[in-house]
Order: C-alpha cells, then sequence, then structure tokens
C-alpha cells in the first residue's frame, strides 16, 4: 500500500484494538445447543406471504434510483433529484408516524392487507405520470403518496413475522428472511433496469412508464398472498384480551413505549437505526455514480451495478443468518463489531484519488456489512419491546431509518452536483466531494458501534417481553 494509505489501516486497527479491549464486552447469550431449532416449512411459508412490504419497498427504491439517473443533468437539476428520491422517503417517514400504533392497536393483518392493496394503486398512478419537465411535482406528489401507503404496513408485516416464530431461535431467522426479501425486491427492480434501460439513459415518456409498472406484478401477488393466506397473530389476539384463555386490558402504546423502564432504549435504538439506515442506503445511491465516474462510460453498465448491489445484499442476508444462529455472540456484540468494520472499510476509501478501485472494492463491502447492520437492528427492536407496543416500538426505529434515506440522496447530491472529471492513471484527480461524503460515512461508523456496543439489553434468545411497562425479563441489564 502507498504510506498514505498504509497510515489510515494502521490507525483504524489501532483504534479498533483499543476499543475492543477497554470497554466491557456485552453480555453473551447462554443456551444450550439442543434448543437451538429452525422454523419449520410452514413458519418459512408464513413470513414469505407475510413479507410482501419489503419486498415491494426494495423493488421500489431500485426501481425508482434507476429513473432518476436516467433523467439527464439538463432536465432537472441535481437538487432536484436528490428531492425527488426522498419524495417516496418523505411518504413512509410520514406513515411510520401512525403505523405503529395502527398495527398495535386494530391487528396486524388489517394493516398490511390494506397497504397492499392502496400501494397496488399508487403504483400504477406513479409509472402513469413520468413526465419529468411538466408534472415533475404531481410525481413527487404521488410518490409521497406511494411511500405512505407502503409504510403503513411495514411494521404490521415486522412483528406478524416475528410473532409467528414458535421458539425464542426461530424468531430471528424468520425476521432474516423477511430482510431477505427485501434484497430480492431489490433484485427485481434491477432486472427491470436491466431489461429497460441497461445504460440509465434519458428514455421516453412510454420507457418510464414501463419502468414504473415493473414492480406492480409482484405487488399484486403479494397483496393476494396477504389477503388469502395470513391469519392475524395469535400473540397481539392474546395481549388484547381476544383469546378465550386471556382477559388483558388493551392499553396505549405510547403510553407504555415512554415509560421510565423503556425510554432510553428506545432513544438508543432510533439513533442506532438512523446511523445504519444512513450508512446502507447511502453507499447503494452512491455506488453507482462513483462507479460511473471512475471507469468512465466503457465501465460497467450501470443496470448491472445495482444488480451487484442487490447481490450484496443477498450476502448480507447470508452473514446476519449466519450471526443470529450463533449461540455465543449477542445482538450488541454482532452489531458494535460491524459497525467498527464498517470504519476500517470507509477509510480505505480515502485512498480513492490513488487507488480508485481499491475504494470501488471497498464500497461494495460497505454495503454487504452495512445491509447486515441494520437487519440485526431490525431484529433487536422488534424483541426489545414488549407485544403491547412492538410495532409502535419498531416504527419509531424506523421513522429514524427513513429520515435518514431521505437525507442521504438530497446530501450527495448536492455535494456532487460540481462538474469533476476522473481521468484514472492520466491525470491527478479531484476526489474532494467523496471524500467529504466518506467524512460523514465513518462518523456514522463510528457513532453505530459506540451505541450498539451500550444498549442496554441483550435480546437474543429470550423470551419476548409481554409485560407492558417493565423492560424485563431480559439479559444482559446494564446498570
Amino acid at each position: 500500500f502507498h504510506p498514505h494509505l498504509r497510515s489510515k489501516v494502521l490507525l483504524w486497527l489501532s483504534v479498533s484494538f483499543f476499543y475492543f479491549f477497554s470497554c466491557p464486552p456485552a453480555s453473551r447469550p447462554t443456551m444450550p445447543a439442543a434448543e437451538v431449532s429452525r422454523p419449520g416449512r410452514n413458519q418459512y411459508l408464513a413470513a414469505l406471504a407475510a413479507s410482501g412490504p419489503m419486498f415491494v419497498d426494495g423493488a421500489q427504491l431500485t426501481t425508482l434510483a434507476g429513473l432518476i439517473q436516467s433523467v439527464s443533468g439538463k432536465e432537472i437539476s441535481h437538487t432536484v433529484k436528490g428531492f425527488w428520491m426522498g419524495s417516496m422517503y418523505m411518504g413512509v417517514i410520514l406513515s411510520m408516524l401512525v403505523s405503529g400504533v395502527v398495527a398495535d392497536r386494530y391487528g396486524r393483518r388489517k394493516p398490511l392487507v390494506a397497504s397492499l392493496g392502496l400501494t397496488l394503486v399508487a403504483s400504477v398512478l406513479c409509472a402513469l405520470v413520468e413526465d419529468v419537465k411538466t408534472e415533475l411535482y404531481v410525481m413527487m406528489a404521488l410518490r409521497a403518496l406511494l411511500g405512505f401507503c407502503l409504510g403503513m404496513g411495514i411494521p404490521a408485516a415486522y412483528t406478524m413475522v416475528l410473532e409467528g416464530a414458535e421458539t425464542v431461535s426461530s424468531r430471528a431467522v424468520l425476521v432474516t428472511v423477511a430482510d431477505t426479501l427485501f434484497s430480492v425486491g431489490q433484485m427485481w427492480g434491477a432486472i427491470g433496469i436491466i431489461v429497460l434501460n441497461p445504460y440509465l439513459e434519458s428514455v421516453g415518456l412510454g420507457q418510464r412508464a414501463l419502468i414504473g409498472l415493473w414492480p406492480v406484478l409482484p405487488t399484486a401477488a403479494f397483496f393476494a398472498l396477504a389477503a388469502l393466506g395470513v391469519p392475524e397473530s395469535v400473540l397481539w389476539l392474546q395481549t388484547q384480551g381476544l383469546t378465550p384463555n386471556h382477559s388483558h386490558t388493551p392499553q396505549n402504546p405510547w403510553s407504555v413505549l415512554w415509560a421510565p423502564a423503556m425510554r432510553m432504549t428506545v432513544v438508543a435504538v432510533t439513533c442506532l437505526v438512523f446511523a445504519a439506515s444512513f450508512l446502507d442506503f447511502g453507499f447503494s445511491y452512491a455506488i453507482p455514480d462513483l462507479l460511473r465516474h471512475v471507469e468512465g462510460e466503457t465501465g460497467q453498465k450501470p443496470g448491472l451495478q445495482l444488480v451487484i448491489i442487490s447481490a450484496l445484499g443477498l450476502v448480507g442476508s447470508a452473514l446476519q443468518m449466519l450471526l443470529v444462529t450463533r449461540v455465543n455472540i449477542g445482538h450488541r456484540e454482532s452489531m458494535s463489531a460491524l459497525g467498527m468494520g464498517l470504519a476500517g472499510l470507509v477509510s480505505l476509501m480515502f485512498g480513492i484519488e490513488r487507488y480508485p478501485y481499491v475504494a470501488v472494492a471497498a464500497a461494495y463491502f460497505v454495503q454487504l456489512v452495512a445491509n447486515t447492520l441494520r437487519g440485526l437492528m431490525h431484529i433487536y427492536s422488534l424483541e426489545v419491546f414488549p407485544t403491547v407496543c412492538r410495532a409502535t416500538g419498531m416504527s419509531m426505529g424506523s421513522f429514524a431509518g427513513r429520515f435518514a434515506a431521505m437525507t442521504v440522496p438530497i446530501i450527495f447530491e448536492m455535494m456532487s452536483h460540481y462538474e469533476v472529471t476522473l481521468t484514472p492513471m492520466i491525470a491527478p484527480i479531484h476526489y474532494a466531494v467523496y471524500q467529504s461524503f466518506f467524512v460523514v460515512m465513518l462518523l456514522f461508523c463510528f457513532g453505530a458501534s459506540l451505541v450498539a456496543h451500550y444498549l442496554p439489553f441483550e435480546t437474543k434468545f429470550t423470551p419476548l417481553n409481554d409485560d407492558a411497562g417493565e423492560a424485563a425479563p431480559l439479559v444482559g441489564c446494564r446498570a
């Protein structure tokens, strides 16, 4: 390595060594290997049927990213592109303010089915309005509506998947399956881009409409599955006193969530989801642009780059599955280590001026690890809250995560609107724009690792907490 790059790697190794050996390790879950069981086939099928919003979410985000990158700078400015991408996130953010409470008060199934049905209608409307010159604001409003409809079903879907597990060791496996559906949805959207516009060139209205319609077919399929084959969560029915042997009185999810025993957990989970989502969505959005500048027009097809990013999400889900099934590694330990690993990978990207392809390879690994970190945060946020406010707590974290995802394209487009000519191996390159973005990413890596290390509870392989107002029984409580 060049001395400048080598010094950054050595600095990261020194910081990580000091970090892990100076801080007390998180409590590890202890569970006999004989008690670890995998979900049965019916549980897998039920989890897949309930994971429709995650698949549609990944497909819509990838399709929208491809549409935005295919619009030339002469049609709309880079800043407007960022707000266009952020409009869908804004809709999801607004829905997160109410979707969790709706799922906790009225059940998991009704919001799930209604969300997919409304998303199907909104998807068709968005595909029919794709004239960025004359109908830009209408198009952004419809994308926001699409995000709102989709976001109404995400907390309900995640909580239904978790509560459908029959054993404590199968919960995280089923949620990982749901997270994998998000990556599969991204792959579906990327395949549509490759088929319809592989070079992300400026295309006509008809072709843009076809790209917009690409996610509609799986949306309709998941809507039918949810409406016909997904039952209500039995655990939610019990907490609401709607089963013969249970007489619980329904409680206000917000009052339970902000009880003294849960406040610090809510704040910590929200901050960590924000950091993990910023890293994951940030590199998902930035990698195609980075590769286009490094490799020029002779590089890979931009549509193929979206497929590679989606494939990295699948590999990240496999890594997540490996971590959640290990009996001697807690969620806090896993997330803290992943945060430090991300910091090391991002530090490699500061050598982009001298080693552009090393930086590109590091960016791919960052995408993989960030996807795993975000998936583990989904599991932790679902397991740490009581059933009576589980969807509300999960929606609070998702609110922070989608706010981070909304700010990423705006920040990146505002940073990269300058004309930057990249000619590797020929002339000096000005990479200040990308390096500034990497600095922001590095700060989030260290912040995520630190917050994960000091999360108040370990939830892996512990019974779900169904006692409102209490944070126990959870192991590893910190004083």
